[in-house]
């Protein structure tokens, strides 16, 4: 309860419902209020915060909103920039097989741009940087983007305003030489 709480706050403060934007500042105290409740305002290395946020985790209560209907904002995007040898550059998405698997991807991202702790981010953005890098054996490099797709509020698209998509992250990964059996990005 207290973490569809919390979405339903993040979703009202960012202004992505169709209530008036003065409503948003009661979305932003909503949310601070939940994530206070479930120990997100304390430090990361409080062990109260870690307790909670494991039981939370593994009894699948923290999804809020999501738990119910997997990543139903479709927000996120991350695309991998392939760098060749020869200087070719090539632009690719995650490889999408079976519906079940854009559920997965689309909610993978959803915590990618949650996640606050960069370290944690970085590596879970490397590590859907490693099966690209597995089907490119040539490449030298991989430049994985990740951004969001921001979405006009309902006053701004009554207006005409369009959605656009912002850079929030860019990881680069240097790959061994081109031959040469990878371990990774």
């Amino acid at each position: 309860m207290v973490c569809a709480l919390s979405e339903l706050g993040w979703i009202t403060a960012n202004g992505y419902t169709l209530l008036p934007s003065s409503i948003e500042d009661y979305g932003k105290r909503i949310e601070w209020l939940t994530d206070a409740a479930v120990g997100r305002a304390l430090p990361v290395s409080n062990p109260f915060r870690q307790s909670l946020t494991t039981y939370l985790q593994c009894a699948g209560i923290d999804g809020g909103y999501a738990f119910f209907a997997p990543s139903v904002p479709n927000s996120y995007k991350i695309v991998f920039e392939i760098h060749y040898p020869n200087g070719e550059v090539e632009y690719e998405l995650p490889h999408i097989s079976r519906s079940a698997t854009s559920v997965r991807v689309s909610t993978a991202l959803h915590h990618i741009g949650r996640a606050e702790y960069g370290a944690l981010r970085e590596v879970m953005v490397k590590m859907m940087t490693y099966p690209v890098a597995r089907e490119h054996p040539n490449a030298t490099a991989i430049r994985t983007i990740f951004g969001a797709i921001m979405e006009p509020t309902a006053t701004e698209a009554r207006q005409g305003k369009k959605e656009f998509y912002k850079v929030l992250y860019a990881y680069d990964f240097t790959l061994s030489s081109a031959g040469a059996e990878k371990s990774g990005p």
